[in-house]
């Protein structure tokens, strides 16, 4: 059994009530920000500038302005996380590293690889990255990696299955 019901005599809310509640949503295409149509994650920094991962790097949108940094394979960009310092980690497509400023103040990329023991960059692609206490995980689909600010820690899934991880409370389950 269903019901049906239909009110006829609802006077219109008041204009200024008309938005109350609703967010508001900003689309670009990408003809507007001059990249890759696919964006896979984002995070934002400290002063409210948005960095999104996408097919052609990153791309940071500061409300007026969209630039891009792009990785040394020209590498898509799967994932990005912010540390507790504001530090961003960049996870991508046989890459893994994270932004700073150069001397003129302009974002460049720094590749964490040649801390990586060779026999482990053979990744594909980091598709989470998740900033803790202990570190950043950058999660592949067999390997899961954790960079303390020195050295990586490795954990590999021998029997060559995917492996499944989030972050609850600070803590990679």
């Amino acid at each position: 059994m269903s019901i049906w019901t239909q009110v006829d005599s609802v006077e219109p809310l008041p204009r200024h009530l008309k938005e109350a509640g609703y967010p508001i949503i900003q689309n670009y295409s990408p003809d507007e920000y001059n990249a890759f149509d696919q964006n896979w994650g984002f995070t934002q920094d400290s002063l409210g500038v948005i960095h999104i991962a996408n097919g052609d790097g990153v791309l940071f949108y500061d409300g007026v302005y969209w630039s891009l940094v792009e990785l040394p394979n020209k590498s898509a960009v799967f994932s990005l996380t912010t540390d507790s310092r504001g530090k961003i980690y960049v996870g991508a497509h046989q890459e893994m590293g994270y932004l700073q400023t150069d001397s003129v103040g302009r974002l460049e990329y720094v590749s964490l690889l040649p801390q990586l023991k060779k026999e482990y960059h053979d990744f594909n692609i980091i598709r989470w990255t998740f900033a803790t206490e202990e570190g950043i995980y950058f999660k592949g689909d067999r390997v899961l990696f954790r960079w303390d600010g020195q050295e990586f820690k490795v954990w590999k899934n021998e029997e060559n299955a995917t492996i499944r991880s989030f972050l609850a409370n600070d803590a990679i389950y």
